[in-house]
């Protein structure tokens, strides 16, 4: 388990709903989501306005909780993104884009961690008998 998923389980409201209770607007302040995002990856959940899109703030989350990924639209299909999310948490492959998903790097990746991901891979992946024998 991850540093995030030890914080977040243990004070979820405090740290996700953070930015919900901060008052208008600080959702929406990208040094305020970065700063957070650093700390809980999941806060993405709650980042407003041009946040979850940018690039440099979903890095942040989902190497400090790879299942963040899930919560930005634009970015699933960036490799770096991708690849930072599956080092984090193998089971982030789920939120990955088809073209990510069909990348045997970011596949064996995710395996390293979590063999259960392989379910989310490309099917041209999951034929692929050197990669399965992982």
């Amino acid at each position: 388990m991850n540093t995030c998923s030890r914080t977040c389980e243990r004070h979820s409201r405090p740290t996700l709903f953070s930015l919900t209770f901060a008052g208008r607007g600080f959702e929406k302040d990208q040094e305020i989501v970065l700063a957070a995002a650093r700390n809980c990856g999941m806060i993405l959940k709650f980042a407003g306005g041009d946040c979850q899109s940018d690039k440099e703030i979903v890095l942040a989350a989902v190497r400090a909780h790879g299942r963040a990924l899930r919560y930005t639209k634009k970015l699933r299909g960036d490799r770096d993104c991708c690849l930072a999310a599956v080092e984090n948490t193998g089971s982030a492959l789920q939120f990955c884009s088809r073209e990510c998903r069909s990348d045997p790097e970011l596949v064996l990746t995710a395996l390293a961690s979590a063999p259960t991901a392989l379910q989310y891979a490309s099917e041209e992946i999951r034929a692929n008998a050197r990669i399965v024998a992982v």
